[in-house]
């Protein structure tokens, strides 16, 4: 039987995996993309930062409304919107089309979460620990492999062969739910979601804002007339929210993260992972400018940060049970902030190798650190798979605001130049990677303002 741990882990895992897998298809295809709309660096990141920020709304909302639907009804709508959100990606011949097509991939993927978690934790409990093993080393094959698959079938076809092709394996998975999920019956308890909502807009207003940012004003593009009233929206949607969850019967944002200060930290702390994540989607386009004569350099440099952060996870978890999460924190944040510093300053090709190593140990270290831990020091058990949901809300808004804030220090480059000769960006794109090294830093300094375990709760 599965431990109260497990299950309460078993949603976020499958969470990071999936959107770890989106990212890993579309970062080496990303500059074609911008190229074909005629694109800068600071809106091509959103085919990347729309889905981060969609699916962090998706998987509480999927997950927890409504709850008289049973999970094969929840699994046949996933299904259905990933699979018309990839063929709108296909189709699309602008980029809002192309947006909206992302949109509602992310959905999609954000109703399969709960259901994978359950399929696979009960084929787990079913398996022998060899067949366990096997399936993990095949994770994390598929992690290393995908990004020189989506380069190659790119480069041999086209960019939208990459959304057509699991049409099929949606239609397939589609035909087979109803035998594949009998006996799931249906969700738990709802919680009150229209915070989730005003979560969202606040994100997107933010995002937007950061967008619409000139560099070349500076300080002032703040306070720009079309920047100003994105920031005052974006702020302002803290107040309802606060007023929702304060008069919700079941709210979703527990009442102790308006109170207790380590909650805040802590959210505030997984921000900033995630914020120091984002810059995996420029790395490879800077890869393949500094190491031109490898040919689907973007896939290999992606393809060796994902066998670094897969080789790292078994140090890491026994790591983390020795000493404790946050020696894992501090050291994935050391390995993040020297790789991040090698892309920005040292550019030869054996540093190049040397840094994706280092970030993707970093990656492995800060992602396989267990958060729940922390907040079961912190919250009743009954709030605690929902407060790990809402942290994996937190990160995802961090890589979302990361991709657009390290876009906009690349600043307004032509999009043509920087397909063409993404070395146009220099020194704009070591900028970037200085402005990731140093959130990474500050996440470092951040680890030794959280609780340690000796404190208690109130």
């Amino acid at each position: 039987m599965p431990t109260a741990k497990t299950r309460i882990v078993d949603t976020y895992v499958i969470a990071i995996f999936l959107s770890t897998l989106d990212i890993e298809i579309v970062t080496p295809v990303l500059s074609t993309i911008a190229a074909d709309f005629d694109l800068t660096p600071r809106w091509a990141v959103w085919m990347v930062a729309v889905y981060l920020a969609v699916f962090s709304i998706a998987l509480p909302v999927m997950e927890l409304w409504p709850v008289r639907q049973t999970r094969q009804r929840l699994w046949l709508l996933a299904l259905f919107l990933y699979a018309v959100g990839s063929f709108v990606v296909s189709i699309s011949s602008s980029w809002s089309l192309l947006l909206i097509g992302r949109m509602l991939q992310a959905l999609g993927s954000g109703g399969m979460v709960p259901l994978f978690a359950v399929a696979i934790r009960r084929w787990i409990q079913t398996s022998r620990p060899y067949i366990r093993i096997g399936l993990t080393l095949l994770l994390a094959g598929v992690l290393v492999v995908l990004p020189l698959l989506s380069g190659w079938t790119a480069s041999i076809f086209h960019w939208r062969w990459l959304f057509i092709l699991p049409i099929p394996l949606v239609i397939t998975l589609f035909w087979v739910a109803p035998r594949a999920t009998t006996g799931y019956g249906r969700r738990s308890q709802p919680l009150d979601i229209i915070g989730v909502s005003f979560f969202g807009l606040m994100l997107f207003f933010a995002m937007a804002a950061m967008a619409m940012m000139n560099p070349d004003d500076g300080w002032r593009a703040v306070i720009a007339p079309q920047v100003l009233p994105l920031w005052i929206m974006a702020l302002g949607m803290v107040v309802p929210l606060f007023m929702v969850e304060k008069q919700a019967g079941a709210p979703f944002f527990t009442p102790m993260i308006w109170q207790d200060r380590r909650l805040l930290l802590f959210h505030v702390f997984v921000f900033l992972t995630g914020f120091s994540w984002s810059s995996v989607v420029l790395i490879p386009g800077w890869t393949g400018f500094l190491l031109p004569e490898i040919g689907n350099a973007e896939g290999w440099s992606l393809a060796l940060i994902a066998a670094s952060a897969s080789a790292s996870v078994p140090l890491s978890r026994r790591l983390a049970s020795r000493k404790g999460c946050y020696v894992n924190f501090t050291l994935g944040f050391v390995l993040l902030y020297i790789a991040d510093w090698l892309l920005a300053r040292i550019l030869v090709p054996w540093t190049v190798w040397v840094a994706l190593v280092l970030w993707g140990v970093g990656l492995g270290f800060t992602l396989s650190a267990p958060l729940h831990l922390l907040l079961l020091q912190w919250l009743p058990s009954r709030q605690v798979r929902v407060g790990l949901v809402a942290a994996g809300m937190s990160r995802a808004a961090g890589g979302a605001l990361g991709l657009i804030a390290l876009a906009y220090v690349l600043g307004p480059v032509d999009p043509d130049i920087w397909y063409r000769h993404i070395g146009s960006l220099y020194p704009h794109y070591p900028r970037a990677m200085e402005l990731a090294a140093g959130v990474s830093a500050i996440g470092f300094l951040s680890t030794f303002l959280l609780p340690r375990k000796s404190e208690e709760r109130n």
